[in-house]
């Protein structure tokens, strides 16, 4: 399976309006909020043409209730995939291509995502750097896990960056 990297397309803003739409208003009462990360989020940059979703609640207390209307709305639950206090979730029959995630507020997999996407919004330079990392490792990995390895080091640096401490640096290192 080779990677597929796109130029930037603005309805990628689009697209993931359409999926907040759907699933907000069903979780407003227990949910924090819903954030666009990953490439897609950020204008300008190459990215897979699947929107990156994360679902923020306050504790894994409200992940059941999340759970259940994710489920009525077509949803898989696929566990945690092993990222502490990250949920995936997966639509086999989605409109738009999307990962889903469902985070505590305090997870680490959220802090990374907003990181990285805040990062590369305020700094256009790391934004065209990292379009041809992003390319290189298209072009270079046979499969997914390939192309996020060959991305690490970079995305390592702009949480390093970002705040991030050595201890963070190493537990985002090591599901990478």
């Amino acid at each position: 399976m080779t990677v597929t990297v796109s130029d930037y397309n603005s309805e990628w803003n689009n697209w993931y309006s359409e999926i907040k739409d759907n699933i907000w208003p069903r979780i407003c009462d227990v949910a924090l909020g819903m954030e666009h990360v990953g490439s897609t989020s950020v204008e300008g940059l190459s990215a897979k043409p699947i929107i990156d979703i994360d679902i923020i609640i306050g504790s894994e207390h409200f992940l059941n209730e999340v759970k259940q209307v994710l489920e009525a709305l077509g949803y898989e639950h696929k566990g945690d995939l092993g990222i502490p206090k990250r949920e995936v979730f997966h639509h086999k029959d989605a409109k738009h291509p999307h990962h889903l995630y469902v985070c505590t507020a305090d997870s680490l997999a959220l802090k990374n995502h907003l990181a990285v996407r805040n990062m590369l919004r305020q700094h256009h330079d790391l934004v065209e750097l990292y379009r041809e990392i992003k390319q290189s490792a298209a072009n270079k990995a046979s499969n997914g896990d390939e192309y996020c390895k060959l991305k690490t080091s970079f995305l390592i640096e702009v949480l390093k960056a970002s705040g991030f401490s050595q201890e963070e640096l190493n537990a985002v290192r090591e599901v990478n």
